[in-house]
């Protein structure tokens, strides 16, 4: 949605030439509605575009979701998945968050995608480790939501996005990732 913005200076306001009475400015800006589920990423080591192709096929399915079907605390939950090298987890770079501003009435879930795993997958594999993301950082905000003693339906959440994506929780949770399976001596 577009919105045009109209700001009026007055003299005082800002430092004006003497034969000024006042300036209008007017600035056209994009203004967004923020979706309940905003789903990011954040990676390095040429993931990005799988990453992002996975995560924003789900999040078209997922445009109906709305608050008040799941609590009245927030607003949004923000998911962001961290699918980064070993080398720069190391180094400090892109740890993981579980941040909920009550006040502001979002939750920002920063989670870790394996990276190794993501690479070395399919693309079910792939739908599975960010279905998995997802389901774990909606548990962190039920979680810290008991904690407060808020409502926040986290399993209905859970149950409605997975039914949306068409994954099950046994799907999700009886996923081998290949870096799992010991690789065969026998020759």
């Amino acid at each position: 949605m577009n919105v045009d913005t109209e700001v009026i200076w007055r003299k005082g306001d800002i430092d004006m030439p003497d034969n000024v009475k006042h300036v209008v400015m007017t600035a056209r800006s994009e203004v967004f509605v923020m979706d309940y589920i905003f789903m990011s990423s954040e990676s390095n080591g040429g993931v990005r575009y799988d990453l992002n192709k996975v995560y924003m096929s789900f999040d078209e399915k997922l445009k109906g979701l709305k608050a008040t079907d799941y609590g009245k605390e927030l607003d949004s939950i923000g998911i962001i998945m961290v699918c980064a090298t070993q080398e720069l987890l190391d180094s400090g770079f892109l740890a993981e968050r579980r941040y909920i501003s009550w006040k502001k009435r979002f939750a920002d879930m920063r989670l870790q995608i394996n990276h190794n795993d993501f690479v070395n997958t399919d693309t079910r594999g792939r739908q599975l480790l960010v279905a998995k993301n997802i389901v774990d950082s909606i548990r962190v905000v039920e979680l810290k939501s008991k904690k407060r003693k808020t409502e926040f339906a986290g399993e209905k959440l859970i149950s409605d996005i997975l039914n949306l994506i068409g994954i099950s929780l046994d799907d999700i949770y009886l996923y081998i990732p290949p870096t799992a399976v010991p690789q065969s001596t026998h020759q």
